[in-house]
């Protein structure tokens, strides 16, 4: 999900651990927070990077859907979907991966790059989808 090229660093440093050690400074966390919850975006793709990378993808969907929701931000969707999505849709996750889907499709609609594959393996198809508008109204 990062954009963060996770090629060692020319020092030899990981972004990855570097990552590790932002996750674990609440001041940075604090401020990038703040800034995110205002719409900055590239504070959202940093403190997303750092959560993604410390393997705290799901504690992350709060802010994606911030930035989704309030700001209209399409990779914002598309993460809010990766969060949401599960791969074995039962009883137990329908709504929430129909959540996903609304998410998912969103991300499609502007033209988010990553949402292209993610759609054909959701739906088995390009065409012919529902819009996220119609599937919203499912939902609800």
């Amino acid at each position: 999900m990062g954009c963060v090229d996770r090629e060692k660093k020319k020092d030899g440093s990981s972004p990855l651990k570097e990552h590790a050690v932002s996750f674990n400074s609440k001041d940075e966390i604090r401020s990038l927070v703040n800034k995110v919850v205002l719409g900055d975006t590239n504070s959202y793709i940093k403190l997303r990077d750092i959560y993604m990378d410390s393997n705290h993808g799901r504690e992350f969907l709060v802010y994606s859907i911030i930035m989704a929701e309030n700001y209209n931000f399409a990779q914002a969707y598309f993460d809010t979907y990766l969060a949401l999505k599960t791969d074995i849709v039962d009883s137990s996750n329908q709504r929430s991966n129909k959540l996903a889907n609304y998410y998912l499709l969103k991300a499609y609609e502007m033209k988010v790059a990553d949402a292209n594959s993610s759609i054909i393996e959701r739906f088995n198809k390009k065409h012919g989808l529902p819009t996220s508008k119609e599937l919203w109204i499912e939902i609800n």
